[in-house]
Formats: structure tokens, C-alpha cells, sequence
């Protein structure tokens, strides 16, 4: 109270007063007086009371406010400063009554004008809301005529720029309306934070995780929220033509997110895409440069396709990865019982909250859910895998073959199948069978079942390979040569073993698959100038090409027995050499390089097979290529050497076996040049390495927390 130097209107009295009433530390008797004086004085004062201020009153008040400034025990000058203050305001308020003609009828009057003038203040008031309505009103019409004629011209624009056809770009339309009616559902998650906040940053992110964990969803849902907050167009892509897909589609001008779901394979890698991805590394960069986020690209990729080792070759993807079923992006307990929400009532919610199972495919069980009848939905979600193979063995075992065939289809036709295939079940096997001849994947004659596979009996392994020989007499070399069951030795043994024993014929077919070549349909581009667009996604190739980019060594040396010409080159002018040592097959590189190989041969763009070795990180390929006197100084056309690839890449081993065989560290573009590649990257004991071999020194300064290298020659 001591702070307060004079009573005005900065000062809450009523405020003041509360905190005495209410603060056991001041004397019972100077809280009443203070209760006295809030409700006897400054509450009827302050709402105008007027009827009960009368000459005895208005005088008790001052003498009462002076008792309770004496009660106060303030310092002496404090206390007749304020006491002071209280009997000139007395005075005051007494001679202003006294001398003026301002009394109660006074006071009456102004009270009815007042009222008068608020009643007219209302009329105004109404009026004015009245026409600022209509004037709102016209303005929307404006504005919405200008919005509509905006949207016109905007519409026009975009169809003159547009480059992706209409019927496809209908089709893309018709996909992303079925992403936003499954985005009704979405539960955000500190996975989809995450990503949001990486890709609002960045170019590229790719979602990984096991099946039905939601990473479709997630990118689906960052794309549509790029598009409503950025206006970002919308690009879905089949991983199957996403790498020619995305070059044609791309524009500079435009603000897009490329959508790719399971890129490179669902069930198992394609080691094809992943090639050509590899291939269109500098395009790429090119497109998703770090300093510039027009462009956007999502992808979705299955955990054992990124676990692959040749996966991992793809940096540009594998940097930007987003593992939603690793510890810090898993569901958690709340998102979980959140996202459950989203499909069951209220009811069904009680009787399953105690059983939200923990499998990494939650997601896919939530959208199951809505269709599990109330009483196996608890069964359902503690025991999802039996209780679906439960429902499996029900349409198998069940007379209406519909529901079959339909299951069998939906296995097959991954992209989608026709419904009315079902309305002719004698048309089915032939259906079925084109499919198998197409997807190997499908059937196994391995010992034991898998989730990828159906198992063969061991009578049927000798018309499987039957029917891999016939495809072969009919040039169809894809079914054997990238047989997804290659990865099993025994297949390999077994396939090997029935193809020697009609090894006449087929050294027939496979010298005149030599002579000719074989047309594949491939994702990849030339980028040759001149080159005919429409023959950009054929590639002429050759057996022996084919089986190097798998990367099996026993294959390879069948081949070889069936006089498959070694230095053979396909249409981007890659040999197996190339497609081996790319791939980082040592044994299979051995095999070749003893069957005479050229090391010389180059892609189209300059590349050699020394640069795939160096790029592929592999140093006992780089010492077989060296020791094949491989061209240690060849330039690729984007002025790559062997040297700079390895420094690139941080592989000081390869670097210091280059520099052993006289590697030079200069005499290419600067962007390009090892010193340039090595300093970038921060690699010192490379850097060192470089310096050494051509009498170089450096300084080594830091500027705002970056390593800068300076160097110069001894003269």
C-alpha cells in the first residue's frame, strides 16, 4: 500500500480493498473497516445510487474513509498526505453540490437524454449494419465473378502449359479423389510430423516399413496436404514406369510432388528399376537440386526392398529415408487407439480397447476391422494372420468359386484386374496362366512355402522348367534369366542341371538371340542428342547383358558354355563387363574378365566398367580392372573420372590403388575434380592422399562452422 503515493483513477479502489478483506495478515479491524467501506461507500458510488446519497451520508463516508486510513498504520507523512487528499476531495465534492444547480432533478434529466440519445445510437447502429451488409454482399458477388474469371484464365494457362495428355492426367484426377476419401480417416502421427517437416525442407523423402503399415497412406496424405497448403500439382506414378514417368512430367515452371508407391518392386526387388534409377542419377540431382523445392518427390518403399544391398546404391534415396516401424516413428499406444476411432462405433471401440494388438501392419488391420462382423472383431484383432487364413480356408473349401477366383486374381494382378473376368470362370485359367508366364514370383519349387510363393510339388519342377525352355525357344529370355527364384541356390542347381541336358538346342537359340539381340521395353532414357524420342524406352540387349545385371556367377558360366558372345553391347552400349561391375558381382566380373572382356567398352555417356567399380565402391573389382589395364583416366561425357567417382563416394582404398597406377588428380572440369569432390565431401585422409600425389599443400581454416580448404602447388 506504501507505493501508492495518491488515490486516482490508475487505482482499482475496489481491487485495493478486496486484497486487505482477503489478507489474514492485516488486523481484524482494519479488514471490517475496509469490508464497511467497499460495500457501504465505493460499490453504491460507483453504480449510481443516487437515491441513497443524502448530506449525512456523503459526510459518514469521509469520516469513515479517514478511520481506515488511520487504521492502516502507515508512516506518519504518508498518512497526513492522504488524509489530506480525502478532506480537500470532501471540500471539493461539497462545494461543487453546493454552489451549482447540479442536484438530483439534474441528474434525472440527463438520465432520460441519455436514454433518448442511446436509442437513436441503436437506429443508427441498425441502419448501418443494414447497409454494410448489402455493401458486403454486392462486394462478394464482385469478388466471386472475379475469383470464377481468375480460375478461367488460370484454367487456360495451365492447359497451354500443360504436358502431361488429358486421359492421363483424368486417370491421375480419379486416384487422388480416392486418396481423399480415404484421407477422411488420417490420424497424424509423430511419423507424419516428421515428414512434413523434412519435405516442407527438402526434395526427396521415402517412407519405409513392412506391409500394411501405412506408408502408402502417409505420403498420400503429405501429398494432398502439400497441394491444399502450397498448391502443389499432384503426380502419381506406377513404380513400374516412374523413371521415364517423371522425366516426361516434369516442369520447371510448376510446383509438383511426384507420388511413387513401393518403388522398385512389392514383393521382391526389381533389379531392372533399381538400374535405371541408377542410370538417371544425374537427372535427378539435376531435378531435385537442394537449393530449389518446386519439385517434390514421395516415395513409399517396402523394408525388404530397401534392405537390399543393391537398393542401397540408390544415395539419393537412401538419405532421405523415414522408417515408420523403427522405435522413434512407431505407433504409439494413443495413435493407435485414435486411429481404431476412425473405423468402429463407440460400442464395438469398448469391446476391443484391451485387445489393440502390436503389429507393425496395425493400420491395415483398422481398415479391415470395418468389415469383421461384432463378434470376431475381438478374435480379429489379437489373432489377425489366423483368423485370415481361417476366412482363406473358407473360400477355398466353399462351393461359390467367385470368391476364389476373385483371390487368386487380386494375388496375380497387384495393379487391379477386371470384374468382369469373373463372369466367365472358363476364361480364368487361360488368364492365369498368361500371368504366370509373365510373373515368376508366383510359383516356387522351393521346399518350403513362403509368403511370396506357391509351392510346386516336386512332380511338377520338370514341366515348370519345360515351360522356361519353351519361353526361351520363343526368344522370351526375362522368365529364366531374371527368375526371382534365382537368389535360391538349389533352383539355380536344379534349372542349370535340366537346361545342360538340352544344351544343343539351346546353344541354337542363344546364338541367334547373339546375332539379333532382343527388344526389352526398359525405363530408361538416351539422352543423346538427336535421338529419337519414341525409341527411348526400347533397349536391344543380350543374354549374357541380362544375367550379369543379377549377378549370378553359375548362370554367367552357362552362358559362356553356350558360346554367349562376352563383349556384346546393348543399346546404351553396356557389356555384361559394365553391367557386373555396376552391380559389384566380384566372382561374376572374375568370370568375364578370364573370358577375355573388354575393358574398354563404355556407355554411351562415357562411362566405363572402372567407373562402375569405383562408383560401386567395390576396390577387389577396381584391382581386377587395373590389373585388365583399364583405362584409369578415362572422362565420361559429364566429366567424371574413375578417381573423382571414388573420392565422391569417400572410398580411400580405391583412391589410393587410382593414384598407384598413375590416376591424375587434375585436368578435368572443376565441379568434377577429385581436390574439389574431396573437400566437399570433408574426406581428409583422401584429401591427404591427392595432395601428396601431385606435391600439393593446404590450409585449413573454419568459416561459421565450416571446414574450408586451401590449397596451392610447390614450385
Amino acid at each position: 500500500m506504501a507505493k501508492y503515493q495518491a488515490i486516482d483513477d490508475s487505482c482499482d479502489s475496489s481491487a485495493l480493498l478486496g486484497i486487505i478483506i482477503n489478507i489474514d495478515e492485516f488486523p481484524v479491524a482494519v479488514r471490517s473497516n475496509a469490508e464497511k467501506i467497499r460495500s457501504n461507500i465505493r460499490n453504491p458510488r460507483a453504480h449510481c445510487n443516487l437515491q441513497e446519497w443524502d448530506k449525512g451520508k456523503f459526510a459518514t463516508s469521509f469520516t469513515e474513509m479517514g478511520n481506515f486510513i488511520s487504521s492502516l498504520d502507515l508512516k506518519a507523512s504518508v498518512k497526513q498526505s492522504t488524509l489530506d487528499e480525502i478532506t480537500k476531495w470532501e471540500t471539493n465534492d461539497a462545494q461543487f453540490l453546493k454552489g451549482t444547480i447540479l442536484g438530483l432533478e439534474l441528474v434525472k434529466e440527463i438520465r432520460q437524454e441519455t436514454s433518448v440519445l442511446a436509442k437513436y445510437a441503436k437506429v443508427l447502429k441498425f441502419n448501418l449494419e443494414d447497409e454494410i451488409e448489402k455493401r458486403a454482399a454486392a462486394d462478394k458477388v464482385i469478388q466471386d465473378e472475379l475469383m470464377t474469371l481468375k480460375e478461367k484464365i488460370k484454367d487456360i494457362d495451365q492447359r497451354q502449359e500443360e504436358i502431361i495428355p488429358k486421359h492421363i492426367r483424368d486417370c491421375h484426377e480419379d486416384e487422388i479423389r480416392g486418396w481423399e476419401k480415404d484421407d477422411e480417416t488420417f490420424v497424424e502421427t509423430r511419423a507424419t510430423k516428421h515428414v512434413m517437416t523434412w519435405i516442407s525442407k527438402c526434395n526427396i523423402a521415402v517412407v519405409t516399413g513392412s506391409s500394411g503399415a501405412g506408408k502408402s497412406f502417409l505420403i498420400h496424405h503429405v501429398a494432398l496436404e502439400l497441394h491444399r497448403q502450397k498448391n502443389y500439382d499432384i503426380i502419381p506414378l506406377s513404380f513400374v514406369t516412374a523413371p521415364s514417368d517423371i522425366m516426361k512430367y516434369y516442369s520447371k515452371n510448376k510446383n509438383q510432388v511426384f507420388v511413387i508407391d513401393d518403388i522398385c518392386g512389392k514383393g521382391t526387388m526389381d533389379v531392372r528399376l533399381v538400374n535405371t534409377w541408377k542410370d538417371l542419377t544425374e537427372k535427378l540431382n539435376d531435378m531435385f537440386k537442394s537449393d530449389c523445392t518446386e519439385t517434390k518427390l514421395l516415395i513409399s518403399c517396402r523394408l525388404q526392398v530397401f534392405n537390399d544391398s543393391q537398393f542401397k546404391g540408390l544415395t539419393r534415396f537412401t538419405a532421405n529415408v523415414f522408417d515408420i516401424v523403427s522405435e522413434p516413428l512407431c505407433l504409439l499406444p494413443e495413435e493407435r487407439l485414435l486411429m481404431i476411432k476412425k473405423y468402429l462405433k463407440s460400442d464395438k471401440i469398448d469391446l476391443v480397447i484391451n485387445d489393440l494388438c502390436y503389429f507393425d501392419f496395425f493400420p491395415l488391420l483398422c481398415k479391415m476391422s470395418k468389415n469383421i462382423s461384432f463378434e470376431r472383431l475381438p478374435l480379429f484383432l489379437k489373432s489377425p494372420i489366423d483368423t485370415i487364413k481361417q476366412h482363406i480356408k473358407h473360400i477355398k473349401d466353399s462351393e461359390n468359386k467367385h470368391q476364389l477366383c476373385a483371390l487368386v486374381l487380386s494375388i496375380l494382378f497387384e495393379e487391379g484386374f477386371k470384374e468382369d473376368w469373373l463372369g466367365n470362370l472358363k476364361a480364368v485359367p487361360k488368364i492365369i496362366t498368361v500371368k504366370l508366364k509373365e510373373n515368376n514370383t508366383t510359383l516356387s519349387i522351393e521346399s518350403y512355402p513362403t509368403d511370396e510363393f506357391i509351392v510346386l510339388p516336386e512332380e511338377m519342377e520338370e514341366t515348370y522348367f519345360e515351360r522356361l525352355v519353351d519361353d526361351l525357344k520363343q526368344w522370351d529370355i526375362y522368365s529364366t534369366l531374371h527368375n526371382n527364384q534365382l537368389v535360391h541356390d538349389s533352383f539355380r542347381k536344379k534349372l542349370i542341371s535340366y537346361l545342360q541336358q538340352n544344351a544343343e538346342d539351346l546353344k541354337t537359340i542363344f546364338c541367334q538371340i547373339d546375332r539379333n539381340g532382343i527388344k526389352l521395353l526398359t525405363r530408361e532414357y538416351h539422352f543423346s542428342i538427336g535421338y529419337d524420342f519414341d525409341d527411348k524406352e526400347v533397349n536391344v540387349t543380350f543374354p549374357l547383358i541380362e544375367a550379369a545385371i543379377e549377378g549370378y556367377a553359375d548362370i554367367v558360366e552357362f552362358l559362356l558354355k553356350m558360346n554367349c558372345n562376352v563383349n556384346k553391347i546393348d543399346s546404351f552400349h553396356r557389356s555384361a563387363l559394365y553391367k557386373a561391375c555396376e552391380g559389384g558381382y566380384h566372382d561374376v566380373v572374375n568370370i568375364l574378365i578370364n573370358h577375355n572382356a573388354d575393358a574398354s567398352l563404355c556407355h554411351e555417356d562415357g562411362y566405363s566398367s572402372l567407373h562402375m567399380a569405383c562408383k560401386a565402391g567395390n576396390t577387389n573389382i577396381v584391382k581386377l580392372m587395373l590389373d585388365k589395364n583399364a583405362d584409369v583416366n578415362s572422362v565420361s561425357r559429364f566429366g567424371d573420372t574413375p578417381l573423382s567417382l571414388a573420392c565422391e563416394g569417400g572410398y580411400g582404398d580405391i583412391v589410393k590403388e587410382l593414384l598407384q597406377n598413375k590416376a591424375q588428380v587434375v585436368g578435368v572440369p572443376a565441379s568434377k575434380s577429385s581436390l574439389c569432390l574431396a573437400c566437399k565431401t570433408g574426406n581428409e585422409d583422401i584429401l591427404n592422399m591427392l595432395l601428396a600425389a601431385n606435391k600439393i599443400s593446404y590450409i585449413k581454416t573454419n568459416i561459421n562452422g565450416m571446414d574450408i580448404y586451401c590449397h596451392h602447388v610447390h614450385i
